[in-house]
């Protein structure tokens, strides 16, 4: 007998149908011809958990060969209960306790259902714990029903959670979508203005180099640089530079726009001569 292997301890632990350990002797084919119904099937012949062993401390060594009759009762008895009219047996959830999945038992256990005339009409639930008693090499083996009902209302449920958490997603996908259309929104208002600011530089630009350049005159260059005129002729302008905005290379016109700050000068000093239309005349005046 295997109860030998339960230490005295542990038994008073054990429920009254722990005397019953697992073995060949205590396990007999269920007559499902008696039950009228799968619950009451499950009420007579499972109410209390069964017992059986695996090699060294884990399901994954193995059952007891004198152990697996106990582990595969629920399974069979689940199966000739749903032959009988003609139905079929689907797993319908798997179970991982003590690395299950990966061995050959793992589809004895878990989430059964009967489905017959094309509907699920019951379920049954096969379940192994670890009790972690005293010896290590115990399971428990247990065996619970409920009705299609009750199954399509999780089944219900389960969806309605599922599309729940779907439209949580297109919601939240919805949002990032506007969020990253107000990005590009504001992106293209952002080139748009800038377009509109080099114009305006542009034509500030044209709009001074008009204006007749004379020994003294403050001018700028379309390059950011402000300086002051030392000599004209006809096509030319001795300039004796000043300073130059302290900007990106690629930013030109600064010292024709409108937001243009004297903070931004670096005082310099160099005499050069220009071609005149890269100049053109500006009120900006350093402070020294």
């Amino acid at each position: 007998m295997l109860t030998r292997a339960i230490p005295l301890a542990s038994i008073a632990l054990f429920t009254s149908a722990c005397s019953m350990m697992p073995g060949t002797a205590f396990v007999k084919e269920v007559d499902t011809q008696k039950y009228s119904s799968f619950q009451d099937l499950i009420a007579h012949e499972f109410s209390d958990p069964s017992y059986f062993q695996v090699a060294n401390g884990n399901l994954s060594s193995g059952i007891l060969v004198n152990n697996e009759k106990t582990f595969y009762h629920p399974i069979n008895t689940l199966r000739n209960y749903c032959s009988r009219f003609n139905g079929s047996v689907q797993q319908l959830q798997t179970r991982s306790i003590d690395g299950l999945n990966d061995t050959q038992y793992g589809d004895s256990v878990g989430l059964f259902s009967c489905i017959y005339d094309d509907q699920v009409q019951w379920l049954g639930d096969i379940n192994v714990i670890n009790p972690r008693y005293s010896n290590l090499a115990v399971r428990v083996i247990t065996f619970k029903s409920f009705t299609g009902e009750q199954y399509n209302a999780a089944v219900q449920k389960r969806r309605e959670q599922v599309e729940a958490a779907k439209r949580y997603e297109a919601e939240k996908q919805a949002a990032i979508e506007k969020v990253k259309a107000q990005e590009k929104l504001n992106e293209l208002n952002r080139l748009a203005e800038r377009e509109i600011e080099l114009k305006n530089r542009k034509d500030m630009f044209q709009k001074r180099l008009n204006i007749k350049k004379t020994i003294g005159s403050s001018i700028c260059s379309w390059n950011n640089s402000i300086g002051y005129v030392e000599a004209v002729t006809d096509n030319k302008i001795k300039v004796q530079i000043a300073g130059k905005v302290l900007t990106n290379a690629n930013d030109k016109g600064l010292l024709f726009s409108s937001k243009h700050s004297d903070k931004l000068i670096s005082k310099d000093s160099a005499l050069i001569w220009a071609d005149k239309n890269d100049w053109a005349f500006c009120d900006y005046q350093l402070e020294y």
